[in-house]
C-alpha cells in the first residue's frame, strides 16, 4: 500500500515539473504526446503549433518548428505517421507531410510530401 502512494506522489512530482520544463520549451500538451505516441529524443527548442496535427509514432529531434507560414495564417501544417523530423527543421504552411517521411537536419519544408519521401539533410 505504501509503495503505490509513494509511487502515486513520485508521478505526480515528475508530471509537475515535466509539465513546467516542457513549457518552456515545446507548446503541444503533454497528454497528446502520450496519445499519438510522439517521442522526442531531445526535448529541446521543440515550438508545434497548436493546430499541427501530428500522427502516431513521430520522432522530432532538438530545434525542430511546425507551424503556420506567417501570423495571418490560419493553417497548419498536418505531418502524417511514422515521420522523422531531424535537428532544426523548420515545417511551416498548409502543408502535409505523408506517412513514413524523413526529413533531415536543417531543411525547411513549405510544400506537401508524398507518403515514404526522404529529404536528406542541408550540408556543405
Amino acid at each position: 500500500m505504501t509503495s503505490n502512494i509513494i509511487n502515486y506522489l513520485l508521478f505526480v512530482i515528475f508530471y509537475r515539473s515535466f509539465t513546467r520544463y516542457a513549457s518552456n520549451d515545446f507548446s503541444i500538451g503533454v497528454k497528446q504526446l502520450c496519445i499519438q505516441q510522439i517521442h522526442l529524443p531531445h526535448p529541446i527548442g521543440i515550438v508545434i503549433g497548436k493546430g499541427v496535427l501530428l500522427g502516431k509514432n513521430c520522432v522530432i529531434y532538438q530545434g525542430v518548428t511546425i507551424g503556420k507560414s506567417n501570423a495571418h495564417s490560419d493553417f497548419y501544417p498536418v505531418i502524417g505517421s511514422n515521420v522523422t523530423i531531424y535537428t532544426g527543421a523548420v515545417i511551416i504552411g498548409n502543408i502535409n507531410i505523408g506517412d513514413n517521411c524523413v526529413i533531415g537536419a536543417g531543411r525547411v519544408v513549405s510544400r506537401s510530401l508524398e507518403a515514404g519521401t526522404i529529404l536528406k539533410c542541408l550540408s556543405d
